[in-house]
Parts: C-alpha cells; sequence; structure tokens
C-alpha cells in the first residue's frame, strides 16, 4: 500500500514538473511573438506615418576618416551644429535618450560641427547621450543635403558608409521622431537575432 501511494506521489510529481515546463515554453514562444508583433506594429506604424517627415536624399557616401571601422549593421548618425537652434539639438536629444537602450549606444554617433571650440560637445549633452561616441567633423563638410535645412536631423549609414535613410525630425512632432527611431531599433534588433 505505501509502494503504491509513493508510486503516486511520484507520478504527481513528474506531471508537476512536466506541465511547469510546458507553461515555461509556451510563455517564452509568447514572449517572442510579442516582441515580433511589436516590431511589426511599429513597421507599419512608421511606413504609414512617419515616411511622411521622412526626407529622401541622393545616395551619398560619409568620408570614412571621420569614421572608425563601423559595425557591418550600420549605425544611426546624429548630425549637429552650432547652426541649428539650441532647442531643436536639445529636443531631439532628449528624444534619443528615451530609445537609446533600445537602439543600443554602440548604434549611435553624434557628428557635430562648430565654429567655437565645444560649443555643441557641452557636459550636459555628453551626459545624457553617455557613452554615446561624438565625433568633431569641419564646420564646412556637409555631410548631407539636410545640412541646409539648419535644424538636427538623423540618417542611417550601413557599415561601409553609404547613407541608407534620412529623418528631418522637424517640423514633425516628437511622435513621428518615436517611430523613427524605434523603427531604426527594430531594424538593429533584427539584425542581431539573425
Amino acid at each position: 500500500m505505501v509502494i503504491i501511494v509513493l508510486f503516486l506521489i511520484l507520478a504527481n510529481l513528474v506531471l508537476v514538473f512536466q506541465y511547469r515546463n510546458t507553461i515555461r515554453k509556451a510563455q517564452m514562444k509568447a514572449g517572442k511573438e510579442n516582441i515580433i508583433l511589436r516590431k511589426t506594429l511599429a513597421d507599419a506604424e512608421l511606413s504609414t506615418l512617419a515616411w511622411a517627415s521622412s526626407v529622401s536624399i541622393p545616395q551619398r557616401k560619409i568620408q570614412t576618416e571621420y569614421l572608425d571601422v563601423l559595425p557591418p549593421n550600420g549605425v544611426l548618425v546624429v548630425r549637429l551644429s552650432d547652426k541649428q537652434c539650441s532647442t531643436c539639438i536639445d529636443q531631439l536629444i532628449f528624444e534619443i535618450r528615451k530609445h537609446l537602450t533600445d537602439i543600443g549606444p554602440d548604434n549611435l554617433i553624434v557628428m557635430y560641427s562648430s565654429k567655437r571650440d565645444h560649443h555643441i560637445n557641452q557636459q550636459f549633452r555628453l551626459r545624457l547621450l553617455d557613452p554615446v561616441k561624438f565625433i568633431s567633423i569641419p564646420d564646412s563638410l556637409e555631410l548631407t543635403p539636410l545640412d541646409q535645412f539648419r535644424i538636427p536631423y538623423l540618417f542611417l549609414i550601413n557599415g561601409a558608409g553609404d547613407v541608407q535613410a534620412s529623418f528631418l525630425p522637424f517640423p514633425a512632432t516628437t511622435k513621428y521622431t518615436s517611430i523613427f527611431l524605434k523603427h531604426i531599433a527594430n531594424q538593429f534588433n533584427k539584425s542581431y537575432e539573425n
């Protein structure tokens, strides 16, 4: 009789552990599907809303002497200059900071130019985007045709330095900037998953 009771208890314990293992696998699968769903929704939202505020630019290559070795997946570049309004710069930096963890600090570079020493590279801006790399470039260098608008902008470059996409966040609302940054974060995350 005792043997039968012990056998029943052991059988129930095995069933409980199998059930818990099945639940864990289902939770992991649901979590992965949730990530895919979020990425798909961000892509759909971006394509229906934010591309209207995106600017298509001619194929352009960034001069590699201003960059270290680029990751094969490329990087998102923030273009700042002291010719741009300070409030616009700060607004964009605060929006980027909200998404910095998702994008990844290694996937973001700030390229700035200034006639005055260290105007853009102020300590509070460095702290806001720490540990993002800040690269000083000559004030006369035009990276893309978007420099003519004199507002900060974003562009994506691949590992070879080719400009892949650009985004002019103003006069777009922060909602569209957020959508663009989520889309870029999803692109980087997809490339790491493959």
